[in-house]
């Protein structure tokens, strides 16, 4: 017991910064993410996925990572032909679900 109580208090005393060594921070919280625009191509590993292999590496992705259901996704699959192009005109009409639901069979069959 008398270890324990021994160890638990050299514990407080570093995380209490008493063990003379000086963490100097930089001014930022950590590396500035890339600030994407519309005209940025889409990470396509994100889409199909739901997860960036960048980010989880802890790199800068410049890519833009967007949901299965968002617009410029749906008019890329349209475009790419892995959607019908009357997926474009679901979300205008209320029938989001079902597009999602294309996008994701979609994203299935590859």
């Amino acid at each position: 017991i008398a270890k324990a109580a021994a160890a638990a208090a050299a514990a407080a005393t570093r995380s209490s910064g008493d063990a003379g060594i000086t963490v100097i921070k930089s001014s930022g919280g950590g590396p500035m993410p890339y600030a994407a625009t519309a005209s940025d191509p889409i990470c396509f590993e994100y889409i199909n996925t739901g997860v960036c292999g960048r980010l989880q590496r802890g790199e800068i992705c410049r890519y833009r990572h967007l949901d299965a259901s968002h617009p410029d996704v749906i008019a890329d699959r349209v475009r790419q032909g892995k959607l019908p192009a009357s997926a474009l005109a679901a979300p205008g009409g209320g029938g989001e679900q079902s597009v999602l639901a294309l996008a994701t069979a979609a994203a299935a069959s590859f």
